[in-house]
């Protein structure tokens, strides 16, 4: 009986361990799915009809759809809900996009932000990153590789914002080494702690 006890509640720990691991990485893999959809997209290039079913056919990729007039956006969202509520990381959050105008890609947004509590205990952006594609306005002037700016806020050493831009015609290992946000920010326990660790692949590239 006693033995039998101690399987069941072995068996119940294992079932609740797995539960709270998928619950965990559940916005990372989406996240991860969704970004490698993203890869694929060429600015200038790309129609939505076709974007969107690509998107439509990895139904483990969750998103959303906003259109006005000739203008569309498709986006993902997600945070680190459950590390958050166990008090185990700070608020981390993930949004990509890809707009589109006259049914053509307009270009690509992913910004990924971790949090800090104010005075208040409200939740307010403390570091983050962004990545942004956007179509070339002058082709004889476009750049074939992205442009990092990195803001301190108190000095040497506390590079607390990052924003890399691009154009149309980077070179597509730019682009894929700039679209590599570090997606476990959203997994890990006490998140990202630096914008190095938010793009590793930008940094360590430099």
């Amino acid at each position: 009986m006693k033995k039998a006890l101690i399987t069941a509640a072995c068996s119940i720990a294992i079932v609740s361990m797995a539960a709270v691991y998928s619950a965990v990485t559940s916005p990372r893999r989406s996240l991860d799915r969704f970004l490698a959809q993203v890869a694929t997209v060429e600015v200038g290039k790309t129609r939505l009809d076709e974007w969107r079913r690509r998107v439509e056919r990895d139904k483990y990729s969750i998103f959303t759809t906003g259109c006005d007039q000739q203008t569309c956006g498709i986006g993902w969202r997600g945070e680190n809900g459950l590390l958050q509520r166990l008090h185990l990381a700070p608020r981390t959050v993930v949004d990509a996009s890809v707009g589109f105008e006259d049914g053509i890609a307009t270009g690509t947004y992913i910004i990924l932000t971790i949090g800090k509590r104010d005075e208040h205990g409200e939740w307010r952006d403390d570091k983050g990153v962004v990545v942004q594609q956007s179509r070339t306005k002058i082709p004889s002037e476009c750049l074939q590789d992205y442009r990092v700016d990195v803001l301190k806020r108190y000095g040497i050493g506390d590079r607390f914002w990052a924003t890399v831009g691009m154009e149309s015609c980077v070179a597509p290992a730019a682009r894929a080494r700039a679209i590599a946000i570090n997606t476990s920010c959203l997994t890990k326990i006490g998140s990202c702690k630096t914008v190095e660790e938010m793009l590793p692949r930008v940094f360590s590239y430099r």
